[in-house]
């Protein structure tokens, strides 16, 4: 259950968000006349759910995918998200799957790489699932895997995706730049991130996780588009071999997670200079 009492540093916009992401994502694949595809995934629909099943592919892709926002909103439940020690855990790595850097030694160019080849890992895991859904020969005497089943874990792996690719645009999280959303700086995780400062106009973490927020809506409606296009991603290439799907995801990522890093003495040193960065 998704606790943001405890979890203050969750972006209350998740569930919300992938809901709106995955509805664009579906009509969005439908209109592409995947003949192939839609069929199967009424049958995978109709093995999990029984007949007579739903009329059309757009439905049962909805009905399929209905579990997203949940894993998505549980994906900030985790050893890594505990204070003090997550950080421990995993000094480099513990707020990876929130693109953030869990401490000062950790660069922004270095952070953005690992959450990048999380989010990678995790599309290209929930594309082989779904592709091994696809193309799974159901048998009747098939109890502990089915195409249903298979495609479950599908969408397991796209929820992690799913939850890196939305905390990148939340301004707590990672600055971009407004119009471009190029990433200026992945942020920290400490108390400087987490307490508002007047001084310097921040509200704080808690603050700019909402939506609603005055600096946040932009970048809000910015991470439905992506998500919606990398989910229409996986969804198209289904019918595809690995290395024309890796293509079509490494273009269609880069559109989304385009670097504006300012460097000052030191590379590892990535400050927020938005006045230099390209428009």
């Amino acid at each position: 259950m998704y606790i943001p009492e405890i979890l203050a540093w969750s972006w209350t916009g998740h569930g919300a968000l992938t809901t709106a992401a995955v509805s664009m994502a579906i009509s969005q694949f439908v209109t592409l006349g995947k003949s192939f595809l839609e069929k199967r995934f009424a049958e995978i629909y109709k093995v999990w759910q029984g007949p007579p099943g739903k009329p059309s592919a757009q439905d049962c892709l909805q009905e399929m995918m209905a579990v997203l926002p949940q894993v998505v909103q549980e994906e900030d439940i985790h050893p890594a998200n505990i204070p003090v020690i997550g950080e421990t855990l995993n000094p480099k790595g513990g707020q990876v799957r929130h693109f953030m850097r869990s401490s000062a030694s950790v660069s922004s160019l270095e952070a953005y790489n690992m959450s990048k080849a999380y989010i990678i890992e995790h599309l290209t895991g929930a594309w082989s699932k779904y592709r091994e859904a696809v193309y799974y020969q159901d048998k009747w005497y098939d109890v502990l895997t089915s195409s249903s089943s298979i495609f479950w874990e599908g969408n397991y792996e796209l929820g992690k995706a799913l939850h890196a690719i939305e905390d990148s645009y939340a301004p707590g999280h990672v600055t971009r730049k407004p119009g471009s959303g190029f990433i200026v700086q992945v942020n920290i995780w400490d108390d400087e991130n987490k307490k508002p400062d007047p001084a310097r106009d921040w509200p704080g973490h808690e603050a700019l996780d909402n939506p609603n927020n005055e600096k946040s809506r932009e970048f809000f409606a910015k991470a439905k588009e992506a998500s919606a296009t990398l989910i229409v991603c996986v969804l198209a290439n289904l019918d595809q071999a690995e290395p024309a799907f890796t293509k079509d995801l490494r273009d269609t990522f880069e559109k989304y997670f385009h670097l504006g890093l300012a460097f000052e003495n030191d590379p590892s040193d990535l400050m927020r200079k938005t006045d230099t960065l390209p428009a």
